[in-house]
């Protein structure tokens, strides 16, 4: 199977898209527009990255069978790009900051190093593991809405931490698909079931981890039973769970399990060809939207043309961020060797498809005439 084919990658520029628009009512000072039992429609389109990212990156720590290996190209995906556009605010900060450039880089009371100063916010949002800073002295003040630069970097954590999860069950596991995606049917079922009982939305209502989490499992579940099952009954026995949910009156939690199978399914529908896009850049539209549509906010433009036009800056953005930094880079991992450390002491479990079947018999006959 090829991960790739299919429609995520316009989903997830859709679901950029989304984020973006959602934005630009929140910094033109209007309330952002909703979606039922979800929230705001960024919100809802977030929900999506995490669906997506979960059905993609259960394949690939499947195929590598190795947890470093994974996590390693996990971090060429993420860091350079999100580097590049953290040094650029800081950059663009220093030239749009109401304050002098000496108490811009360390503010009264703040210092060099203190909080939302350049330097913490440089080091924190680069690095996503020891707190993130939004804002930057003296950037934005005079915005509508939020005066946040990088607000949306708050799911980078939350998806990086939930890679390494998904490393960590992966190995042991033995990279068996029928046990992880098994067991993760078998705890979303239970949390169903559980809800028979007792009201859920207490659960992970404002619980920003557990509600990721959720739709990230909901991903990974679908992706391994349809690796050793097929994608109609790996997607029914998701989509029963959201159904149990739903009969149990707990909407809010039925939109977080459903919202995954609705994505594979949405992903096996025919389009025209030309609907694909020919280079991913939704990660780029995600990081540079939000500083673009604050530098766009006071044009003389109405809130439709303000928006039509740091749409267009933020996909020109996109598309240098994705030429220029992400494939390059994800290019270099590519000649990294083959990170097989744990081969020697943790051996992968028995294959979970036919491909994989017919590939170790195909071994051991050769083995075995030579």
């Amino acid at each position: 199977m090829n991960p790739r084919a299919g429609n995520f990658d316009l989903m997830r520029l859709v679901a950029a898209s989304l984020v973006f628009w959602s934005h630009q009512y929140g910094i033109s000072g209007f309330h952002e527009p909703t979606v039922p039992w979800v929230g705001s429609l960024g919100g809802f389109a977030v929900f999506a990255f995490f669906a997506i990212s979960g059905y993609l990156n259960s394949l690939s720590v499947v195929r590598s069978r190795s947890p470093v290996q994974f996590l390693v190209s996990r971090a060429f995906r993420i860091f350079p790009g999100l580097i590049v556009c953290v040094s650029l605010c800081v950059l663009m900060g220093a030239f749009v900051t109401t304050l002098p450039l000496s108490d811009y880089f360390a503010p009264p009371g703040l210092g060099f190093n203190g909080r939302n100063t350049p330097f913490s916010f440089l080091w924190r949002d680069s690095t996503l593991f020891f707190g993130l800073d939004y804002k930057l002295p003296g950037v934005f003040e005079s915005s509508l809405g939020t005066t946040e630069v990088l607000t949306p970097l708050w799911t980078l954590p939350q998806e990086a931490k939930l890679y390494v999860y998904l490393a960590i069950v992966a190995l042991v596991c033995r990279f068996d698909a029928r046990a992880i995606g098994g067991a993760i049917f078998v705890v979303l079922g239970s949390f169903a079931i559980f809800g028979i009982w007792k009201e859920l939305l207490p659960l992970w209502l404002g619980e920003r981890s557990l509600t990721c989490a959720i739709l990230f499992a909901g991903g990974v579940g679908i992706a391994l039973l349809e690796r050793c099952l097929t994608k109609t009954i790996a997607i029914a026995c998701f989509t029963s769970i959201a159904v149990l949910l739903l009969w149990c009156g707990h909407k809010e939690t039925f939109a977080l399990v459903a919202i995954a199978p609705v994505c594979i399914i949405l992903n096996t529908i025919p389009l025209p060809r030309w609907t694909a896009p020919k280079l991913d850049i939704s990660y780029g539209v995600y990081l540079y939207a939000l500083p673009i549509q604050h530098l766009t906010s006071d044009l003389p433009l109405s809130f439709v043309g303000k928006g039509l036009f740091a749409f267009f800056v933020t996909l020109v953005m996109g598309t240098l961020s994705a030429l220029l930094i992400e494939q390059p880079m994800l290019r270099l991992r590519k000649r990294i060797p083959q990170l097989t450390w744990q081969g020697a002491f943790w051996a992968p479990a028995a294959p979970t498809s036919a491909a994989e079947v017919m590939a170790k018999a195909t071994a051991s006959a050769v083995g075995g005439a030579s």
